[in-house]
């Protein structure tokens, strides 16, 4: 058997010479679906029915508003992808993008109000620093300017957060595009401010939600990290002097205290 679309009546009840009254009646009338607020056929032609309730009524034969039924696409919720397998810092490196292959899609786009937030799930530090890369402002380019974020040279949104523990989060404008917003998340970079950092990898979690609210859910990529032998640091004092077969005193009393050290 088919599978009902729409229906005009009620199965098994004979309504007469009409179905409803006036403009609405099915009698020598032309019907309309309301609009926008109608965006499906009645699927269920047992329930009863009466044509005023999903329907305007017009003059016989009034073909004005033939193909026309503007109507609400509902919203749907964004979705993201992040590459398998993990990426790697090096203790003392600049910034090591996330995934630059990260993928954002979104059947209706729209990011006005928007968010892209970044987080470290797992084994997160204070020392971490997610943040934006600054490519430049040419075309198909990340930017960063200030706490303002670019695509193409056109601000798309601000940031906020990416360190001691916060979250990274960028809200994007009306400006923000598909596009831009999966430009803006393969350009998302992991580093640590630390000379001796924690080097349990880390869980990277990405979650964007649309201008309507619609979340994508976590996807998430590991970080791991190397820390590099720093070299010991000697912090004794300048050429120091002393009278011939006199001691020489290293003591903060005097201001010329040393030491050295490691990490």
């Amino acid at each position: 058997s088919g599978v009902t679309i729409d229906s005009i009546g009620q199965v098994g009840v004979d309504p007469g010479a009409e179905w409803g009254s006036g403009l609405t009646s099915t009698a020598n009338n032309t019907l309309r679906r309301n609009h926008p607020s109608i965006d499906d056929g009645d699927t269920d032609a047992s329930d009863a029915f009466d044509p005023a309730d999903e329907w305007q009524g017009f003059a016989s034969n009034d073909a004005s508003g033939l193909g026309e039924h503007p109507t609400a696409v509902p919203n749907s919720a964004p979705s993201i992808s992040l590459s398998s397998g993990s990426v790697s810092y090096s203790e003392n490196n600049d910034g090591v993008v996330i995934d630059s292959l990260a993928i954002a899609t979104d059947a209706t786009p729209n990011f006005a109000t928007g968010t892209l937030t970044v987080s470290a799930t797992a084994n997160g530090s204070a020392n971490d620093i997610l943040t934006v890369r600054n490519q430049g402002t040419g075309t198909n380019q990340v930017g960063v300017i200030g706490n303002n974020v670019t695509y193409s040279g056109v601000i798309i949104g601000s940031l906020a957060g990416g360190t001691s523990n916060s979250p990274l989060q960028v809200t994007f404008n009306g400006s923000a595009s598909a596009t831009a917003v999966q430009a803006v998340m393969r350009n998302v970079t992991y580093s640590n401010s630390s000379d001796n950092p924690d080097t349990a990898p880390r869980t990277i979690a990405f979650n964007l939600v649309d201008g309507d609210g619609a979340s994508s859910g976590l996807a998430t990529r590991e970080v791991t990290l190397t820390a590099s032998n720093d070299a010991p640091v000697n912090n004794f004092p300048t050429l120091q002097a002393t009278r011939d077969e006199q001691p020489m005193v290293f003591s903060a009393a005097i201001n010329n205290a040393g030491s050295i050290s490691d990490v």
